[in-house]
This record gives C-alpha cells, structure tokens and sequence, in this order.
C-alpha cells in the first residue's frame, strides 16, 4: 500500500503541530509516528481543529457541535482519500456513528488510550473500524474485555519519543542540585504531592510547580512555588518548560487516582532529558520505571510516599543521576520514531 493518501485527524490541530515539529518547536512523538509513517511512502495528510464547543442545529432536528461539523465537513470533502487514521477515541466518534449508516466509505483505524466501557453504542462504534490500536496494555486488555469480537483487529502499539527535539534546546541556567519541577493540568493533585514536600526536612529543597486554575494547590510550603496558568492554559511554554526541566533535579508527576492514562507526556520529557521521574501509580503506565529503576512510583494519596521518594533522590544524588540516564537509554533504545513507524507502516497495511 505504498502511496496511499491517510487522512490523520485527532482532537487537536494536526496541521499545525506538524509545522511546529518542522520547524524544530515541537517533539515529533506528538504526531503520533504519521510524521515517519509518511517518509516510507504514504502520503499523510494532517487534518486542522477547532475549539469551539458550542452547540448548534444541524439538519433541523440533529445538533452538532462546531468541532463535530467541522470534522464532518473535513472528512466528506476528502472523498479521494480512502483511508482514515484517527488519533483518539473522541476524534472518532462522529465517523464510527456515521459509517454503518453508510455516510462515510473509508477505510478507518483508530487510537485508543483509555479503556472503552461495555455499552452497545460504544460496540458499533468499535465494530464500524477496520483496525483498532491501543496505546498501552491496560487499555488493550479493559477494552478487549468487553468487546471481545474485536480483538482478531485490536494490536497494541505504544508510543515513540523524538529525544532529537530536546537534545536541541539549550538552557541558560545551570542545573540546580535540590530543585524539582512538576507541570501538567490535567487530573494533578499537587496537594497531595505539597504534603509530602512538606515532610522533608531540608531546608534548600526547591519545588517549582506549573499548572491552571483548575488544578493549582491549595496546601502551602515556602520552599514552593506555584505558577499558574489564566483561563485554565498553560503558565509556561511548551519550549520554556523544557529548559526548566533541563535545569531541575527531578521532574515530579503527582496524579489523582482513576482508571484512565494520564502523565505519558510528562513522563517521556523525563526520559528524553535524562531526569530521574517522579510519579503516581496509574494503570496506563507500561514504562518499567519500577522494574529497570528510572524513577519512583507513589501509590495514590500517598503522603509519606511521596516524602520518601523525594529524600531517596536528595539523599542518593549520585544514584538519581544515574535513574535518568537509564531514563535517557530506554527511550533512545525502546522509543524509537523510526521503529514506531515501521511498526504503523505494517499495521495499516494489514487493515486498510
């Protein structure tokens, strides 16, 4: 299937992520390996979004959202490309609902990244797809579970890193020995993570935390510093997070407790920077960060874990240094984008 056109759409703006990856200011892995799938002959096209979620009528009785209608419209003026990869269970939907009616003649694959829940619309919807790839092992096996007919299609993928993207971002400042930054907003809880700062007794630790509105802490410590972003966005930039990373100790991941995957970004920017990662428990982690030592692993609302996880690095300098440069080794080694297409490559060309 050498040539063939694949429209890529997910629930963010593909086309402007893949100039920023261009241009050097964005990590490929964010691409979702289409980006190398493309260099071995297919052409991808990288679909636009919008944000707008405010509803309105459609064809009288039906109601859509703007992003469902432009995603419709998308998808119906694209009628010379046959095949559709869709970079989330979300993004898919509106097709999944349209194709058994016949509305759409694609071909189409789907990413998932959480487990889909038994109900019979979620099963047409996971039946109306020629391919069904999954991010990780927890969501593979939840989901296979309760659609069992799906699994002769169902293949588990994983993820790439572009470790290339951060080796090419300098900091100015210099590495601070007791600094640790945590950034993230989605289903943080930095109070829980604050606590167990607070048990530490070393009065030179620094914790620097960037975050939303939604998300910000209310516990307090004076070693902390708490930068948060208006309108629920992000307090830093994308490329301004990095070199705070680069420049940090540790890179702490504190997550509440659910059964969804969450932190993977944060955790591969440990790994491509060679920090020594910090994080909650969480089903869709495969990472062996437990069993090849790259970090620490905090149960849920765990207080005291949290403050022993973070003496264990103060206290061991030498050894945490050393957790991030096996960090760095498994994703060069195991997270490769150029393996991860290939490995896309033969998969769509077994379902499309």
């Amino acid at each position: 299937m050498k040539g063939a056109k694949i429209l890529f759409v997910n629930d963010y703006p593909m086309d402007k992520a893949y100039v920023q990856w261009q241009a050097g200011k964005y990590p490929g892995h964010h691409l979702w390996g289409m980006n190398e799938v493309q260099l071995l002959g297919k052409e991808v096209i990288f679909s636009p979004w919008i944000k707008e979620s405010k509803r309105t009528n459609v064809l009288g009785r039906f109601r859509l959202s703007p992003k469902k209608l432009f995603q419709l419209k998308l998808i119906l003026s694209k009628r010379n490309v046959s095949n559709i990869y869709f970079g989330s269970y979300w993004a898919y939907k509106l097709a999944g609902r349209a194709k058994p009616w016949g509305l759409l003649r694609h071909k189409i694959v789907v990413l998932i990244h959480h487990p889909v829940p038994y109900s019979k619309s979620d099963r047409r919807l996971l039946n109306a797809a020629e391919g069904v790839f999954f991010l990780n092992n927890y969501a593979y096996h939840e989901t296979v579970k309760n659609f069992p007919e799906i699994k002769s299609k169902s293949v588990i993928v994983g993820w790439c890193l572009d470790t290339a993207f951060y080796d090419q971002i300098v900091t100015d400042g210099n590495i601070e020995p007791k600094l640790i930054v945590a950034a993230g907003k989605t289903l943080r809880d930095y109070d829980t993570f604050i606590e167990g700062v607070r048990r530490v007794n070393d009065p030179d630790l620094r914790v620097e935390i960037y975050c939303s509105e939604d998300t910000a802490p209310k516990v307090t410590d004076p070693r902390v510093k708490v930068f948060v972003g208006t309108d629920n966005g992000a307090s830093i930039s994308y490329m301004d997070l990095v070199k705070k990373y680069k420049e940090a100790f540790a890179i702490a991941i504190p997550m509440k407790k659910v059964d969804k995957t969450i932190g993977l970004t944060s955790i591969w920017d440990a790994f491509a920077i060679g920090k020594p990662v910090l994080v909650t428990e969480n089903p869709g982690i495969d990472a062996p960060i437990k069993e090849e030592d790259l970090g620490k692993m905090i149960a849920p609302d765990d207080v005291q874990g949290w403050a022993d996880a973070i003496q264990s690095l103060l206290s061991n300098p030498l050894a945490a240094v050393n957790m991030g440069k096996r960090g760095r080794d498994f994703g060069e080694n195991q997270l490769s984008p150029v393996e991860y297409g290939k490995k896309l490559n033969n998969f769509f060309d077994r379902f499309y």
